[in-house]
């Protein structure tokens, strides 16, 4: 037994304020103590969640609506611009009716690209659309090969009924030695064009060229939003930006983005593979036909913060463009293509044809050892 001035020890749960003397409160047997408690926590940890989700909401709250617009497309950018996996889809069509062919008047194209930026690959597949003519071609670009696919040329054949019908039998030989089948450029063949550079696309941004992009924004805001709306581009709640450009500040912008990593890339290799390597500069020279008119709409998903679609409009004098890009950034797999046919290969195919039109002013290439891309330059 305990002796007469033992008191029972005091627990930790049951102090009050010094003032007070303790209380011990009962004990009850562990079956009817532990409900009210889990009672008690399930009403605190309601509590908690309750408070955190409003308070999240809150904060969300205030960000958005402090948030200039011209900030979230800036992030959205950042956002973009950093994707190292890109698939697009879009159309454009353009009309020019100073155009002195009617086959240029009116021209339609619809493509698809996807591009690697880790792998180092690309795909595209486009359909070009001229006066009834349509021409489908597939590229492909894996290994630092290069790879291409024409379609059929029967609606080509269709036209040239009309104006040459001299030239049908060789559109239809050319047609059935060519169309549908893959054609590989080998990389070798590229080198001895020194074009090497045209496949090493895409290119990556370093982290100085997204601090040159940001630094050199700052005082050249070129961007400014006029109105936003929320919508849903195939499937995903979206906000839209219509946006205005100022063309002095771009200009201004763009000049200081010379020092970027592909842009200096870029320039090396137009210089390269260019007859005239001075024209970037010439277009830049340009002055601006006081008659053009633009419009921009951008859209940026809403879970992502990336942009999803892109529209332009432009207009002049003379002639009127739209152009519409819907972005994605899944995984994607660019693969070489099956049973490629070497490009010396389908020359030698072509050549009698060739000669035929050309009054056999041409001689055949050497499938062993010429290249057909040699001292080629591109305008």
């Amino acid at each position: 037994m305990p002796p007469d001035n033992y008191q029972q020890p005091i627990e930790a749960n049951n102090l009050q304020s010094p003032a007070s003397p303790p209380v011990l409160e009962p004990q009850f047997a562990p079956s009817s103590s532990r409900k009210p408690k889990r009672k008690k926590l399930a009403l605190l940890v309601i509590v908690a969640v309750v408070f955190l989700a409003g308070a999240s909401a809150a904060a969300y709250f205030a960000a958005t609506a402090t948030e200039k617009p011209e900030d979230a497309l800036k992030t959205a950018f950042n956002n973009t611009l950093r994707k190292r996996q890109v698939s697009a889809k879009g159309t454009l069509s353009y009309e020019n009716t100073a155009a002195e062919q009617d086959s240029l008047r009116a021209i339609n194209i619809t493509f698809e690209t996807q591009s690697d930026s880790d792998n180092h690959t690309f795909a595209a597949d486009m359909e070009v659309a001229a006066s009834g003519v349509k021409l489908p071609v597939e590229l492909r670009s894996v290994g630092k090969n290069f790879y291409v696919k024409v379609g059929s040329l029967g609606s080509l054949k269709g036209a040239v009924q009309l104006s040459n019908p001299d030239l049908v039998p060789l559109i239809d030989e050319v047609d059935e030695k060519i169309a549908n089948q893959w054609i590989e450029i080998d990389n070798s063949l590229i080198k001895e064009a020194n074009a090497q550079c045209l496949l090493e696309y895409p290119a990556s941004l370093t982290e100085e060229d997204f601090d040159l992009l940001a630094n050199s924004y700052n005082g050249n805001e070129f961007i400014a939003v006029k109105s936003t709306a929320e919508e849903t581009v195939e499937g995903s709640p979206s906000t839209r930006y219509d946006v205005t450009i100022d063309e002095a500040k771009a200009k201004s912008y763009g000049k200081n983005l010379e020092n970027l990593s592909v842009f200096k890339n870029f320039k090396d290799c137009i210089e390269q593979v260019s007859r005239d390597p001075d024209f970037l500069d010439e277009l830049e020279e340009e002055s601006p036909d006081e008659s053009e008119t633009s419009e921009y709409s951008l859209w940026v998903d809403t879970a992502t913060q990336t942009i999803n679609q892109v529209k332009i409009k432009g207009s002049d004098k003379e002639s009127t463009a739209d152009l519409v890009i819907n972005l994605s950034y899944d995984n994607v797999a660019v693969n070489k293509p099956d049973d490629a046919r070497p490009l010396l290969e389908v020359i030698g195919e072509l050549a009698p044809l060739l000669q035929q039109v050309l009054g056999g002013n041409l001689t055949p290439p050497d499938s062993q050892n010429a290249n057909p891309l040699q001292g080629a330059r591109f305008q």
